[in-house]
């Protein structure tokens, strides 16, 4: 679990990037009639057909089936880009917060480093610490954060065992 968690102190900034990518793809998304072309052209039937005369018109049946297929696939890149959004914004949210809610020390220099950005040298100067002292609080803040994320996982595989 203390691997979980450094890796998700590690790439908080990257998450929040890929969030807001996802954002911005839920925001513009849309099949083009191209994408739409070219997925009927490899599709097969469903089953078996029978024409029950001469007269049909196929011109109008291609533009339903295109219409609903374009729909279909809007619909379908929109629910999982919602899911992956979901996801990652739960993961974001719940660090954020494990982290404010740290106490006295530990939660300033995580805050500071994490939330804030600020690099290892731009922390000593601002507070006044040695890097082993950053480094103390850094590892008792992990493990805090640990014992917050195994909370959750045993909520959450009780509520799925209940």
């Amino acid at each position: 679990m203390k691997e979980y968690v450094e890796k998700m102190i590690r790439e908080y900034e990257s998450m929040k990037r890929e969030r807001q990518i996802l954002l911005s793809q839920m925001n513009s998304i849309g099949f083009t009639e191209e994408d739409v072309i070219a997925s009927m052209c490899f599709s097969h039937p469903d089953g078996e057909r029978v024409q029950s005369s001469e007269l049909s018109d196929k011109t109008a049946k291609v533009a339903i089936s295109f219409r609903e297929r374009q729909r279909k696939m809007n619909e379908d890149f929109f629910s999982y880009l919602l899911k992956q959004y979901e996801h990652l914004d739960e993961e974001i949210i719940f660090l954020e917060e494990a982290i404010r809610r740290l106490p006295g020390k530990e939660g300033e220099i995580m805050q500071a480093l994490v939330l804030e950005g600020m690099t290892w040298d731009e922390l000593e100067v601002s507070k006044y610490l040695n890097r082993r002292t950053i480094s103390d609080y850094r590892r008792k803040a992990i493990d805090s954060l640990v014992r917050e994320y195994q909370l959750r996982e045993s909520q959450v595989a009780a509520y799925l065992l209940s």
